[in-house]
């Protein structure tokens, strides 16, 4: 495994990293989309709920929970569960009509958190 781009006990890098994912089952995502989002087969979903060591977790995937961990606090600030995860699947002008799924899908975290400033803001598109 690379090492981790922040100053991180290797041994709390797997409880890091379970930490974020499960803070992505408050929008009530389903394995498979949260599979999508990390770039795994959905057959493997289960894998990211089950990570135990350092060794389990490669830096692209850590990367992208803690992305993802970013968006779904602050969403949680601004909507309850329910209405966040419409809020992620619902399209988006500020995201060029784009859902906020399909973004991070793709990888577009920053322009994700831009929309959700943009939201808390209160600014039309």
């Amino acid at each position: 495994m690379a090492p981790v781009p922040f100053p991180v006990a290797e041994d709390d890098v797997a409880k890091l990293f379970q930490a974020e994912v499960n803070s992505l089952t408050t929008f009530s995502l389903t394995k498979e989309s949260l599979a999508e989002l990390f770039h795994v087969p959905a057959r493997d979903a289960a894998k990211l709920f089950q990570v135990k060591s350092a060794g389990d977790v490669d830096k692209d995937a850590l990367a992208r929970a803690g992305w993802l961990a970013m968006i779904a606090l602050r969403l949680g600030y601004l909507y309850e569960a329910g209405t966040a995860a419409k809020w992620l699947n619902g399209t988006n002008a500020f995201l060029g009509d784009r859902t906020p799924m399909t973004c991070m899908r793709e990888g577009r975290y920053s322009e994700v958190i831009s929309a959700i400033e943009q939201e808390a803001a209160h600014s039309y598109a």
